[in-house]
This record gives structure tokens, sequence and C-alpha cells, in this order.
């Protein structure tokens, strides 16, 4: 029984600390890739956007702004998910 105890808690362990992450190209322009990165992330409880956390923002426009971009050229969306939540990050190339 201890063992089985044992195995509970080591899974329940991995569970909690466990984490995957994917890239995904959402968007090419016209534009010229550009050598500046903006960022912006976005986090939800339940992985479900309807629980997004208070100043939760991943939009383009925000990315933009945090890079200092003015014409886009690539968008790629980063999602990290966790047991309970996730996290999206919204990543714009530009000039």
């Amino acid at each position: 029984m201890k063992k089985f105890a044992s195995a509970i808690v080591a899974l329940g362990a991995a569970l909690v600390l466990s984490a995957c992450t994917s890239v995904l190209p959402m968007q090419a322009t016209d534009n010229n890739v550009g050598s500046k990165e903006g960022r912006a992330t976005a986090t939800y409880l339940f992985n479900c956007p309807i629980f997004a956390l208070p100043g939760s923002d991943a939009s383009i426009g925000t990315a933009a702004k945090n890079g200092n971009i003015q014409k886009v050229g690539t968008v790629d969306v980063e999602v990290t998910w966790l047991l309970v939540m996730s996290k999206v990050t919204t990543i714009v190339h530009g000039e």
C-alpha cells in the first residue's frame, strides 16, 4: 500500500511540475521580417480565455507596441500548457 501511495504522490508531482510549449506560425505579410521583436502575454486559468488573469493581453497590436514595431512582418504564437492554466504569448517581428 505504501508503494501505491508513493506512486500516486510521484505521479501527482510530475503532473504539477510538467508543462508543454508549442510555437505556431500564425501570419506573414509582404513586409520585411525586420530586426525588432515584440511580445505580449495572456494567462488563462483552466485553459479558457473566459478566465483570463487581469492585465492579460496577447493581441498583435500590444505585441507590436511593446516592440516599437510600425510594420509587422510575421506573427507567431507560443502556447505553454500547465495543469490548470495556460500562457499564450504573441510574438511579432517587423520594422
